[in-house]
């Protein structure tokens, strides 16, 4: 049906294996069974509904790793793009979800980015509905995760567009513009561009304010702008300091891993003098290092490793017993685990001067 059916037979069938393939096993299957390359040909010859439903199950097919690289490979990016440019407000943003997916492959990035999708995404970040924005910044995030497409996505406008959505955006929507501003900014020219912005104080307020998400995603951004040393101040002079060590004692292993990084950065500053932790802001960490699951034993270790490389958090570290847990680890712990206790043991014996650190999500 979906390669000899009329118009609307074919809308029919693209929209059938759109549902189908919500279900990963269904997403290999539908593949394999040769769906992908019609697929692509209603994408670009069908009518409206016909485009939209297409890249609606091209969207969903592409949560699979293996079928990102085939629907690339079947020609699909060009004609998204152009439904991204030229389709409804839903054709929109199903060819920006379908994009998004395809982004999340390594090699797919340079090469959807030098199709032309940038300024289409950016445009429709700037006026489409709420889940076409959401979308739109998802796929900028995955783009910008690829060093070589950092400055284009810049350059574009992207940052005013992602601050704005950032403002006014439901919750998924400003933790998506967050996270492609964090990317971004893991680039060291684009970090004083961003800070000046007007985000700092947005991203002030989700730190306080925001869901668990929303703070553990500003704690990021934070982290990759603090790598700036005007920034640094800035972030400071904005109040971000007590929602960061909050966050580090309440957050989840991630939320507190990425306030951890914030600190540092901010800490390596001179000028940010009143910075310090004491011991009690650190033992959320040491009982997640004693009693949390191995992904939080691993996030922990990290975090303390992170805060270990600034010297005047050493103390805190110290007093709050994790030498013990960290030692215990280093020995018992799985591969991941061992490292980073074991880094984190080498840099509460050393005092060297830590580097700026950055993160990608």
């Amino acid at each position: 049906l979906l390669r000899t059916g009329d118009a609307a037979g074919k809308t029919q069938a693209a929209g059938a294996l759109s549902n189908l393939a919500c279900n990963a096993d269904n997403k290999i299957a539908i593949a394999r069974a040769g769906a992908v390359e019609p697929l692509v040909e209603l994408l670009r010859t069908g009518d409206a509904a016909g485009k939209t439903q297409a890249a609606g199950a091209l969207s969903n097919l592409a949560c699979n790793a293996d079928n990102k690289i085939a629907i690339a490979r079947a020609g699909a990016v060009e004609p998204l793009v152009e439904l991204l440019r030229t389709g409804d407000a839903e054709g929109k943003t199903q060819a920006a979800g379908a994009l998004k997916n395809l982004a999340g492959n390594t090699d797919n990035q340079v090469t959807i980015a030098c199709s032309g999708v940038v300024k289409p995404l950016v445009d429709l970040l700037s006026a489409g509905d709420a889940e076409g924005k959401t979308q739109a910044a998802w796929a900028l995030k995955n783009l910008a995760s690829n060093t070589d497409n950092q400055t284009l996505i810049v350059r574009s406008g992207a940052v005013k567009a992602l601050v704005q959505l950032l403002r006014t955006g439901d919750d998924e929507g400003c933790i998506e513009a967050m996270a492609a501003l964090t990317n971004l900014a893991s680039a060291k020219e684009n970090r004083i561009q961003i800070a000046q912005s007007g985000v700092v104080d947005l991203l002030v307020y989700r730190l306080r304010t925001g869901s668990n998400a929303a703070k553990t995603q500003a704690a990021g951004t934070l982290w990759n702008l603090a790598g700036n040393e005007d920034n640094q101040i800035m972030i400071v002079r904005d109040g971000a300091l007590e929602p960061l060590v909050h966050l580090l004692k309440t957050g989840d292993a991630a939320g507190k891993t990425r306030a951890a990084g914030a600190l540092t950065n901010l800490a390596l500053n001179t000028r940010n003098k009143k910075i310090d932790l004491c011991a009690e802001d650190v033992q959320p960490l040491v009982q997640l290092l004693r009693h949390g699951d191995d992904a939080c034993k691993t996030q922990a270790a990290g975090a303390l490793r992170i805060l270990a490389s600034v010297t005047q958090f050493q103390m805190a570290i110290k007093g709050a017993g994790a030498i013990e847990p960290l030692q215990a680890l280093s020995q018992k712990g799985d591969v991941d685990q061992k490292s980073e206790a074991r880094k984190a043991l080498g840099n509460l014996e050393s005092s060297a001067q830590p580097q700026i650190r950055d993160i990608q999500v």
